[in-house]
């Protein structure tokens, strides 16, 4: 092979792998996805514990696997390669899930759409599951407010849910954890609301 013709061979590889350097490299910041955990709870014993279903949906631009932070000016935003594992009405209704069947109050716990064979049915909207900031940009809380109903022995009663956890520095890290100390929050609501509204 001749020289001129090496040349030309090395040019071309170069210029492509200059090319595909381009595209594999990105000032965005890697994915992370966060887990958040059930409550380990000291289960009761009812004598004769009911079924329950439990559906979980969420407010338009809460539908999301991004985890968001609003702004002073109701701006919806999210934090920059941040994520839940799924949406987050499949993430919370999973996690509500396995802490009710901890908690021991019900033969069974079931998620999705409506069971009308469950003794209970529960409902659930995710009204907020977000971080706040400041004017600054500063992250200064999460907040955490679900709303719906509960029927059970014929009855509806109204469930509401809210907790707010500070964010004591600015790291993703740190965000997170008030989230799932939210999360724990309202699930000791919901639990307590559970058992008074159908005793």
């Amino acid at each position: 092979m001749k020289r001129a013709q090496l040349s030309a061979i090395v040019l071309v590889c170069a210029l492509a792998c200059t090319a595909c350097g381009g595209v594999l490299t990105s000032d965005q910041p890697a994915r992370q996805d966060y887990l958040l955990k059930p409550m380990s709870l000291a289960p009761a014993q009812p004598s004769d514990p009911p079924s329950l279903s439990l559906a979980v949906s969420a407010v338009p631009g809460l539908d999301s696997n991004r985890i968001l932070v609003v702004d002073p000016e109701a701006r919806l935003n999210s934090f920059a390669g941040a994520h839940w594992p799924d949406h987050l009405p499949e993430v919370l209704g999973s996690v509500l899930q396995r802490s009710l069947t901890s908690s021991g109050l019900f033969s069974s716990v079931e998620t999705g759409a409506r069971t009308v064979r469950a003794d209970w049915i529960a409902e659930l909207e995710i009204q907020e599951f977000y971080a706040l900031q400041t004017t600054s940009g500063i992250t200064s809380s999460v907040r955490a407010l679900l709303a719906g109903h509960v029927l059970c022995d014929g009855n509806r009663q109204v469930l509401r849910l809210a907790a707010s956890e500070s964010v004591t520095d600015e790291r993703l890290a740190t965000v997170v954890a008030a989230h799932q100390d939210a999360l724990d929050d309202v699930t000791h609501q919901l639990i307590e609301q559970l058992k008074t509204a159908c005793p």
